[in-house]
């Protein structure tokens, strides 16, 4: 299992919680990471499960050094499959494969890769070749992405959706504490509508904050909780001071499942997302969210029945589906259990192992399409 780091990360997160569920399934799972400089806490969380990790010691991003020494260590182990998670890994693999002679699997957990500069751009056709002529199966997060590959080029018959799971036990558990949380965050009865998303251009903030007055004048008393922190912190805090006590922000938090208990709606009003997670642990906490139609978010979200889902980029609609479900708590209790139910019972840790060892084993066994 490639990465690049253990940094704090979508993909690094997924894959620590996911390596205990494949290996009950009788998966012995190796995690190869091309530098350990940018490791997080996440590199002791992956100690803490007994799952070998091998480091190839790389000084920067591209270093041939480290490639080479995951080429020569993969060589020597002769491993069955060897799965890359993110931009650098997909590509390097994808180099490497002639010298492996191994089957590959790549996941694409995004649903554009960055391409703002030139340098971006660069990687992120050269992920976008490799998925194309690289990878004997390329796992996508949703079908959203997936739908995006094939229209740029990747071959239908490649491509398999496997939707990440999520730890719920967590956030079940944080219901007990709903009233201690709002007790010490000082909401007492507001109606709290929650927002977890990095503070960077596309997750929507400038959509909510249109619509707040909006939501304001219905529930005057509506409170808006933001929970992140990024490169646009100093500007979205700039943006949203007019709207006063409106809106509040709590920075980095590493207690969201008690967040997300004590609050009454999880909103996300993003321009693009491959599979949101932040609606799966909305769905895992019992509350209804209400969403942009962005990339896989429909696809955990059911509009009308776990929550609404709204088009991108407009206010008003937003507004609207907010204040419903702000005035009918009842709907919004219904629509939550929903919600739970529906995570439960399709976006488990469980699941996605066990649809990930099925890939596993079509490739292994050579059910592998023909090149093109």
């Amino acid at each position: 299992m490639m990465l690049t780091t253990l940094q704090t990360g979508g993909a690094e997160r997924n894959i620590v919680q996911l390596v205990p569920h494949l290996r009950d399934l009788g998966v012995e799972v190796t995690v190869g990471t091309m530098t350990s400089a940018a490791d997080s806490p996440l590199a002791a969380d992956l100690a803490a499960t007994r799952t070998r990790r091998v480091d190839f010691r790389g000084g920067r991003l591209a270093d041939v050094w480290a490639l080479e020494r995951f080429v020569r260590f993969c060589r020597s182990e002769r491993f069955d499959v060897i799965h890359a998670q993110d931009q650098y890994t997909i590509v390097s693999t994808a180099l490497a494969r002639p010298a492996l002679g191994t089957p590959t699997v790549m996941t694409r957990h995004v649903l554009v890769e960055p391409a703002d500069t030139r340098r971006e751009a660069v990687r992120a056709r050269c992920a976008l070749v490799s998925a194309r002529f690289g990878f004997d199966r390329v796992i996508t997060v949703s079908d959203a992405v997936r739908v995006a590959l094939e229209r740029s080029g990747v071959r239908p018959e490649r491509l398999r959706t496997v939707h990440n799971g999520i730890a719920i036990e967590a956030f079940e558990a944080a219901g007990s504490r709903r009233a201690e949380v709002r007790r010490s965050l000082g909401w007492g009865d507001d109606p709290i509508v929650l927002m977890v998303a990095v503070l960077r251009r596309g997750k929507g903030h400038d959509v909510l904050f249109s619509a707040v007055p909006t939501i304001r004048a219905s529930v005057p008393n509506a409170r808006f909780v933001l929970v992140g922190e990024g490169e646009l912190g100093r500007e979205l805090r700039s943006d949203a001071a007019p709207l006063g006590e409106a809106v509040e922000f709590l920075g980095e938090r590493w207690d969201v499942p008690d967040l997300m208990a004590a609050a009454d709606l999880i909103v996300l009003p993003s321009w693009a997302e491959a599979l949101p997670n932040v609606l799966l642990e909305a769905g895992a906490a019992g509350r209804a969210a209400v969403s942009t139609d962005a990339g896989g978010a429909a696809e955990i979200v059911r509009d009308g029945e776990t929550g609404y889902i709204v088009p991108i980029g407009a206010p008003e609609p937003l507004a609207t589906r907010i204040v419903e479900l702000l005035e009918h708590p009842d709907r919004r209790a219904e629509m939550g259990e929903a919600a739970r139910a529906r995570v439960r019972a399709e976006f488990t840790f469980a699941a996605q192992a066990r649809r990930t060892v099925e890939i596993y084993e079509q490739v292994r066994e050579g059910d592998i399409p023909p090149r093109p």
